[in-house]
């Protein structure tokens, strides 16, 4: 239930980042006594996998939302305050409709070899020059930097060139990985034929995907199950953390201390994966009777927000009865509230989850208590937005 998008023009959301079950056909999550869930504490981590000081305690929660709209033959880029107010706009062409990004300061896309800047005042500016084969948009947490990849190729021998480039407002680009893709000389983490996609930037670094060339889909999670190939970057060392390897259980969310997500088995679920920098340390029997994805963990890393279908409603362009469940990463215990057509997408602070819900003729952005699972609209608009994420 992502968005679709091609390899060569993806820009993930807060993960971009991009569900649900149904009553009967949906099975709480259990763990056996052998595999009781590791405490989400943090671990004893080595100098090998923190490549950069991570504080314990979670950035502010972000107040405001930047959310992107069909306008016409064009889109509209917006910022909107948790009381559904609208506080700036700004025209997007549909070629830079997957080129946006949200971070501290407001709004952000790519539009004729330009990084521009929508900020909740209104104002609009011009900040930086970039090149013309840029592949999605993130921004630093501290809002100083922006990031993104670029792919030439493939050649005459199916050879792409990939590249990840950070760079800091007013300086010059600096090339944190360069890579080749050569499908006659394959590697054991990444596809044959591959690209990168940025999926998020946090003081863990940059999350990453080496996608597979060309993919693309439009059936539930359609992006997500294509992130068999993810890790971390340090946006300074250019070092390393390998999250998932296994196209069984590609990746779907991550959390603080590099704990991430990951559902086996494709359309006929059969168990959640929690991992810590890569090594499984808790496992979760599911019913294989669903399709599952959009997993948000809570700030703290206690809990996991995540989203259920049924399998048989696993196809393109469908109308998902949807099932929102909420876990307790620290003793088992999970909550759920059935919803209709509803992504999550971030969980930025403890009382408060967010999602949309999806119609034919509307679209709403809601915040979820996870607690209570108390359900409120924070803004609602014409059918087919999305949200580009939080600032």
């Amino acid at each position: 239930m992502q968005r679709n998008a091609s390899a060569l023009a993806v820009s993930l959301v807060v993960v971009p980042l991009l569900l649900a079950g149904c009553g009967a056909l949906t099975t709480t999550p259990r763990t056996s006594p052998a595999a009781q869930p590791a405490p989400v504490h943090p671990a004893a981590l080595t100098a090998a996998r923190l490549m950069r000081p991570m504080s314990p305690l979670p950035p502010p929660a972000p107040s405001l939302f930047v959310v992107e709209s069909p306008s016409g033959n064009a889109f509209t880029l917006r910022i909107i305050d948790a009381s559904g107010a609208t506080l700036g706009t700004a025209p997007v062409s549909a070629a830079a409709e997957w080129s946006t990004a949200a971070g501290p300061g407001g709004a952000y896309w790519i539009e004729g070899g330009h990084l521009n800047l929508l900020a909740p005042s209104g104002a609009q500016r011009v900040l930086s020059d970039v090149p013309g084969n840029t592949n999605g948009l993130l921004i630093s947490p501290d809002g100083r930097s922006f990031a993104y990849a670029t792919s030439t190729g493939p050649d005459a021998s199916n050879v792409i060139h990939n590249r990840i480039v950070v760079q800091q407002f007013g300086a010059a680009a600096q090339v944190i990985a360069d890579r080749m893709s050569d499908p006659a000389h394959p590697a054991a983490d990444a596809p044959t034929s591959w690209t990168y996609m940025l999926l998020s930037w946090t003081r863990q670094g940059i999350l990453f995907i080496r996608d597979a060339y060309g993919g693309c889909g439009c059936a539930l999670f359609d992006m997500e199950m294509q992130a068999a190939y993810t890790a971390l970057i340090d946006p300074v060392s250019s070092g390393t953390t390998e999250l998932t390897a296994d196209g069984t259980c590609p990746l779907s969310g991550i959390g603080p201390y590099q704990t991430s997500a990951c559902f086996h088995g494709g359309v006929t679920v059969d168990e959640l994966r929690i991992a810590k920098a890569g090594t499984v340390t808790a496992r979760y029997s599911m019913s294989a009777r669903n399709v599952a994805g959009d997993a948000k963990f809570s700030p703290d890393g206690s809990a996991l927000a995540y989203v259920t279908v049924p399998s048989a409603s696993d196809y393109c362009g469908g109308d998902y009865q949807t099932t929102l469940h909420v876990l307790s990463l620290r003793d088992g215990s999970v909550r759920a509230l059935t919803l209709h057509n509803f992504d999550a997408k971030a969980w930025p602070a403890s009382n408060r989850l967010y999602g949309v819900e999806r119609g034919t003729s509307a679209w709403s952005l809601v915040g979820i208590d996870p607690g209570t699972l108390a359900v409120r609209t924070v803004w609602s608009g014409i059918a087919d937005s999305h949200l580009v994420g939080l600032t």
